[in-house]
């Protein structure tokens, strides 16, 4: 496993509207996990050598490092859980095993991730995160921008969403998360770019229209959320 994109900022300090009470808050930012689960083939190099149990156990140290430092932390997740590795694929739905762990990721702090371009690339797998893994993490997968296709939908090549009259839509996550983060609310939207060489029965609506939708924009007034964050996969 590698985490290629990290990012720990401890005491970021905001100011929240209801006490303007600054707080610390500590924010780990990991993404394309896929890569090097059980660091197959990388046995040489001693940095990909983690597991999924290290990564359970990253994201508890992280809380424990914010703790220490009397902050609130925050882990997200950019997405690309599985393909790529023996791990990955050696379940008839590619990445079921990954997906499966996901699930069971600790829940003492809160945790957010979103769908990158590697867990849409086929079918079945899309069906399995539509079935299992988004009714089991809830709030914690969000995917503001992609929606699959119900099963009695006949397969189409992707593509941008069509409207909801054309094919019958479903959002595949949560379409955004409000988590408190030791009192310091904050509002989670998980965007995909238009990932067009992919599963048939995925899509997704261009990020920018997303996040003008009315009922965001309305879910977000409503939250008066002290931090946005902004989930994404861009590559």
């Amino acid at each position: 496993m590698t985490i290629r994109t990290l990012g720990l900022a401890a005491a970021a300090v905001v100011a929240t509207a209801a006490t303007a009470t600054a707080r610390c808050v500590s924010i780990l930012h990991t993404g394309d996990v896929h890569g090097y689960v059980d660091a197959q083939n990388e046995r040489a190099n001693a940095t990909l050598d983690a597991t999924l149990a290290d990564y359970a156990a990253l994201l508890e140290r992280h809380a424990t490092f914010a703790a220490a430092r009397k902050c609130a932390p925050l882990a997200f997740d950019s997405g690309d859980w599985a393909d790529g590795t023996g791990l990955s694929d050696a379940t008839r739905v590619k990445g079921q095993l990954i997906y499966d762990f996901v699930t069971q990721l600790p829940r003492g702090a809160p945790f957010v991730t979103t769908a990158g371009n590697h867990d849409l690339g086929r079918d079945a797998t899309v069906t399995y995160m539509a079935a299992h893994f988004a009714p089991r993490m809830r709030n914690r997968f969000v995917t503001t921008n992609t929606f699959y296709y119900n099963e009695s939908a006949p397969p189409a090549p992707p593509q941008a969403c069509p409207s909801a009259a054309e094919r019958p839509l479903r959002r595949l996550g949560a379409p955004y998360a409000v988590v408190d983060a030791s009192g310091v609310r904050v509002f989670v939207i998980g965007l995909m770019y238009v990932f067009t060489n992919g599963a048939a029965n995925a899509c997704q609506v261009p990020p920018v229209d997303a996040v003008r939708d009315a009922a965001l924009q309305n879910a977000l007034r409503n939250a008066r959320p002290d931090l946005i964050a902004v989930v994404a996969h861009i590559d």
